[in-house]
């Protein structure tokens, strides 16, 4: 993963030959359950430049690593590099109306909500086709206007994961909420607000 981080830190991070490896390193850190600000960011900037390689599905499990990051400002930073028509993805739209509830404290409605779209849960990530880089004498053969093959390293492939922690960051954010704003609470409204959770 470091060599990822220092990829960043270069002019290439804006070439989409690199949105597999990124795409691939995302999925290890959100199952490792360590989302990363950066690599999200860099991929969503990638589907700024290049439209053609926009994947709804990984925008929004990239969302929804975000929405698990409240307090902090992850998931306004991600939504900021979206291009406005990515924003109309039905995917998209469900993980921003969550994200809504949460700010405005609609905490019954949001796990009402929840429970009717568990399947955001299973984050699908989109692993785009991953070509190796050019020999010299390949390149070299390209210059002369010849045809060169590319060879694949990756197919396209689909990353899935299940964000089995997704609850449990909401209610610790809840609870950041709750002991902000109030100094005695009825047991009865903190099961209201987080869901009737056990």
């Amino acid at each position: 993963m470091d060599e990822v981080h220092e990829l960043l830190e270069t002019f290439e991070q804006y070439d989409n030959v690199h949105l597999p490896r990124l795409v691939q390193t995302l999925h290890a850190t959100i199952e490792g359950r360590d989302f990363d600000l950066d690599i999200a960011n860099a991929i969503l900037r990638l589907y700024r430049f290049y439209p053609s390689d926009f994947d709804a599905d990984t925008a929004a499990s990239i969302l929804m690593g975000a929405l698990m990051q409240l307090p902090e400002n992850d998931f306004t930073l991600c939504l900021s590099l979206l291009h406005p028509s990515s924003l109309e993805h039905e995917k998209v739209k469900q993980v921003l109306h969550m994200h809504e509830l949460l700010e405005t404290c609609d905490f019954v409605e949001f796990w009402a909500y929840l429970r009717e779209h568990e399947d955001l849960l299973d984050l699908k990530l989109k692993s785009p086709v991953e070509y190796d880089d050019l020999t010299d004498e390949e390149y070299e053969r390209m210059q002369n206007g010849e045809e060169v093959e590319p060879r694949i390293l990756h197919e396209e492939m689909v990353l899935t994961c299940h964000l089995s922690d997704f609850k449990t960051s909401i209610l610790e954010y809840i609870a950041h909420i709750v002991t902000a704003t109030y100094q005695t609470i009825p047991k009865s409204t903190i099961e209201k607000l987080t869901g009737d959770l056990d």
